[in-house]
């Protein structure tokens, strides 16, 4: 296994990283700056939970995202 970047677009921390459990191309990180989200396998994000900082992030496989924050 190797890891390649795909997004460069921050450099806040990412405290979890989540792949949706229901096969598609969806993943989620938590960071400094929010909850984001690609459709597309990491090519593109977007900012789903603006300007909360997030230090968990939760898929269920029937699409429902839980993300948990720390108090900033």
């Amino acid at each position: 296994m190797s890891w390649t970047e795909v997004y460069s677009g921050s450099n806040d921390k990412v405290y979890s990283v989540k792949i949706d459990p229901s096969g598609t191309n969806r993943i989620y990180f938590g960071s400094d700056n929010g909850v984001f989200k690609s459709s597309d396998s990491g090519q593109n994000w977007s900012n789903v939970w603006d300007n909360k900082a997030c230090c968990a992030v939760y898929v269920l496989h029937n699409g429902i995202v839980y993300a948990g924050s720390s108090a900033k």
